[in-house]
């Protein structure tokens, strides 16, 4: 057992020194998480995703940036054009093109953007009583 012991030991000292047994080498898979049960939407536009895209080119009417709205359930997705991105233009077409069309959803989700963050925006889903969440920073994967 002992003589097994120490070929190992000699065998791992020798694939540490090798270069092309760590070119070559097989990564270990990562840990994953563990599975979580999630909620499934029943309704078109009871959860949202809402984004600022830009600022692009200036368009003839003056518009810089672009207001998306995503569907969880269908992932429809709404662009609104809006020239400037402070938080009284995101939440008037915010009512006026989605809340207005689609209505107000329940839960909304946005990343840490200033104008998602402002009062006047938390204020107008206090009073549509719609759930805000933000997605955590530096990680786009949760938007």
């Amino acid at each position: 057992m002992a003589k097994y012991v120490k070929k190992k030991r000699e065998i791992e000292e020798y694939v540490k020194a090798c270069t092309k047994c760590q070119l070559n080498k097989i990564p270990r898979p990562k840990k994953r998480g563990p599975m979580e049960i999630t909620t499934t939407d029943r309704h078109p536009f009871e959860k949202c995703a809402l984004d600022i895209v830009g600022p692009m080119t200036e368009t003839m009417s003056g518009n810089m940036y672009i207001l998306t709205c995503q569907d969880d359930l269908s992932k429809f997705l709404v662009a609104i054009l809006i020239p400037q991105q402070d938080a009284e233009t995101v939440a008037r077409e915010f009512l006026l093109i989605i809340v207005l069309k689609f209505g107000a959803p329940a839960q909304i989700l946005t990343d840490q953007g200033s104008n998602f963050l402002s009062d006047l925006f938390k204020s107008t889903c206090k009073l549509l009583r719609i759930k805000k969440t933000q997605t955590t920073a530096f990680h786009l994967e949760s938007n």
